[in-house]
């Protein structure tokens, strides 16, 4: 897998050019108030809650997806709330994100030949059978998704 480059929020944004004002938090609302706190936290540091989040809403995916892979690596099953959650969400990037992402998307596609042809285990895979297959689903569903 290719080198992480381990940037913080602030780092994207200043490479992105957003301003401050930009990213101005607003205390009515709970995603804003997190994005503040984890600003400035590398995303090697990220928790998988923190992780998850920015999948969910669609946050500097392209930067987060190297640490969610290499995490992935070591636990394919892995998630916050549910078991398998992160491969839930990368099942849900719209087919879009893969074609504009070549590189990302070859990376995926290692990370899900392994998981399917059972290179890689995760020691969830002795949960509840519907569990399982729940996260299977997903491996499959990203999978067509990278091919389309």
């Amino acid at each position: 897998m290719d080198k992480k480059i381990d940037l913080s929020f602030k780092d994207i944004e200043k490479k992105l050019g957003i301003t401050k004002k930009e990213v101005a938090v607003d205390e009515n609302y709970s995603l804003s108030i997190w994005y503040e706190d984890v600003r400035s936290t590398q995303i090697s540091r990220m928790s998988v809650f923190d992780l998850a989040r920015c999948l969910r809403q669609n946050i500097y995916i392209e930067y987060i997806l190297p640490e969610v892979l290499s995490r992935l690596w070591e636990n394919p099953m892995l998630g916050h709330m549910t078991s398998g959650e992160l491969m839930n969400l990368l099942s849900r990037i719209d087919k879009n994100f893969w074609r504009k992402n070549d590189r990302l998307r070859i990376q995926t596609e290692r990370l899900v030949h392994a998981i399917l042809h059972k290179e890689i285990v995760s020691p969830d895979y002795q949960l509840e059978d519907w569990i399982v297959e729940e996260f299977f689903s997903d491996v499959r569903k990203l999978k067509a998704k990278l091919q389309s």
